[in-house]
């Protein structure tokens, strides 16, 4: 059976007391007791609290290293990599949704612009055809004119 974890928010207040536990010489390890959290859970804070330190108030990785102690440059230069790939992984995984989102949209639309150009077509299609019916009547009139035409000069002919 394993052990659930309960993830605990850190506070503002923690945070100030740890950079006094550290201040007065206390380890990871003492630390984490007083906080009834893991060795892996304080360095990390400190690395997350390294990491604001640099991108927030502007320190360097110095600076955020000698004030925290007890974590290393290096544990810190890790820590923001992991967290910038991770920010990078995210935003990767969340293009591909938005990408979709913007296909199905644009499909939407063109499938739209095809609809109203399909009923313009088809508007004019049914114009044709009653052009071409008014021409075959036109036609069928012509040729009965032609006809009368035709007889009337036989029959003048005839009499002549």
């Amino acid at each position: 059976m394993t052990k659930e974890k309960t993830l605990i928010k850190w506070s503002g207040e923690e945070e100030t007391q740890m950079i006094n536990e550290i201040n007065s010489g206390k380890s990871i390890s003492q630390i984490a007791d007083i906080h009834q959290r893991s060795n892996n859970a304080i360095a990390m804070r400190l690395c997350d609290m390294g990491k604001r330190m640099i991108e927030q108030l502007g320190k360097t990785i110095q600076e955020a290293q000698k004030k925290l102690k007890l974590v290393s440059i290096n544990e810190i230069e890790n820590y923001i990599k992991r967290e910038n790939d991770k920010k990078k992984k995210n935003a990767e995984e969340i293009k591909p949704e938005k990408k979709k989102e913007e296909t199905i949209e644009s499909v939407k639309i063109e499938l739209k612009d095809l609809h109203t150009k399909y009923n313009l077509l088809e508007e004019k299609y049914n114009k044709l055809n009653h052009i071409d019916d008014k021409f075959n009547e036109l036609n069928t009139k012509m040729d009965k004119i032609l006809d009368l035409i035709i007889k009337d000069k036989k029959v003048k002919i005839k009499k002549s």
